[in-house]
């Protein structure tokens, strides 16, 4: 069981290597225009005033939340300009939420797998304190991709680079050990 599961991760690699590389570059790409994003904010607000402006509610040549003069056409359209920009600010973050939940649900995924052989008693005994320890380090590699995926960008905080965080072929170095413990055991039987 511990091979197959072992196997089956390291087959993995790719995915969850290239989902977090699409995470960081999206979430690097909105820290370094966090001001357009935190403009989405106000959309709700310049559509109320564009609503106002376009049903010819409000009349006069100032602006209809602050009262300041302002030609009310001229505002409309910069209104309208303003709501282009943010919409593309909020398909920027549409895009980034779909990497996040796919990190963190892949990664979930995988510990939930790794949890199944660490909670085997087998897997305690002293025989076995490599492939455990094997186990519980893939773990803690799935474990911080999902920290990350708790950051904030709002907050200023900065996320790891992916090739700190690479799950790579040395990760699984416990299985050719295990491949040669099942060897054994199958010619133990059939002796």
């Amino acid at each position: 069981m511990a091979n197959n599961t072992l196997a089956t991760l390291k087959n993995e690699i790719n995915l969850i290597d290239g989902e977090y590389t699409k995470f960081f570059n999206k979430y690097n790409k909105i820290f370094a225009d966090t001001k357009s994003i935190m403009q989405t904010f106000f959309a709700e607000l310049l559509k109320a005033g564009s609503f106002v402006i376009d049903k010819k509610y409000h009349k006069d040549n100032t602006c209809p939340l602050c009262l300041q003069g302002k030609d009310i056409v001229k505002l409309n359209t910069e209104i309208k300009q303003r709501l282009e920009e943010i919409n593309k600010s909020a398909q920027l973050k549409t895009q980034f939420e779909s990497a996040k939940k796919s990190i963190f649900s892949i990664s979930s995924e995988r510990i939930k797998r790794i949890e199944v052989i660490l909670n085997n008693p087998i897997i305690s005994e002293p025989a076995n304190t490599k492939i455990k320890q094997s186990f519980e380090n893939l773990k803690i590699k799935f474990q911080n991709y999902q920290k990350e995926t708790e950051k904030k960008i709002l907050n200023g905080d900065t996320i790891a680079n992916p090739n700190d965080l690479l799950i790579i072929d040395k990760d699984f170095e416990i299985q050719s050990e295990i491949l040669k413990d099942l060897e054994l055991i199958t010619n133990a039987i059939k002796k």
